[in-house]
């Protein structure tokens, strides 16, 4: 069962570090590692089954009993982990992801701050701030008119030539949402 877990957790690596790429998973990869999941689960369940019928030392039909159940349990459990290995290993190399990108980030047409030393220097702080891992969320606000829309801009910009560089740069999707102006 360990050789399995170590198995499902490598795939798992591999995953999250295709993901971070843009590429997506796999389903039979996905249900591969849900099915390695309930099996685990029900070890533990058997396990926890053994337990109980070594408590029935002195009770001899209900531990027979049990442990014909639990001896059926185990035959299922390896028959399923059997299937898992070979399943796992029919994926070969290409067992993470398809051939799938996802856009983390898409060029949005603006002015250029080039010469705008308070623009610059807010672009700069923004790049700071998306590189500390301790802050989720980052507010842009201010008085209509003073560049709130020019920045982010170029931010969604900057994150597109920087993205594909830096790997400090850990989002997942830049979604870009504009709001109209009350009427």
């Amino acid at each position: 069962m360990e050789k399995l877990a170590k198995f499902r957790d490598d795939i798992k690596e591999k995953l999250e570090g295709a993901e971070r790429e843009g590429y997506k998973p796999k389903p039979d990869v996905v249900k591969l590692i849900e099915d390695v999941q309930k099996l685990e689960n029900e070890w533990e369940a058997m396990q926890e089954s053994i337990s109980v019928a070594k408590t029935l030392v002195y009770k001899c039909c209900p531990k027979c009993r049990l442990r014909s159940e639990v001896s059926a349990q185990a035959k299922n459990i390896r028959d399923q982990f059997r299937k898992l290995k070979e399943v796992g290993e029919n994926f070969g190399s290409n067992l993470v992801v398809e051939n799938y990108r996802v856009k983390k980030v898409e060029h949005i047409p603006g002015p250029s701050i080039e010469g705008q030393l308070t623009a610059t220097r807010n672009l700069n702080k923004l790049l700071r701030l998306l590189e500390d891992d301790e802050v989720f969320i980052i507010g842009v606000w201010g008085a209509g008119g003073v560049g709130k829309t020019t920045l982010v801009t170029k931010l969604n910009n900057e994150l597109l030539k920087t993205s594909v560089l830096s790997r400090k740069l850990s989002f997942g999707v830049v979604i870009w949402v504009t709001v109209p102006k009350p009427p």
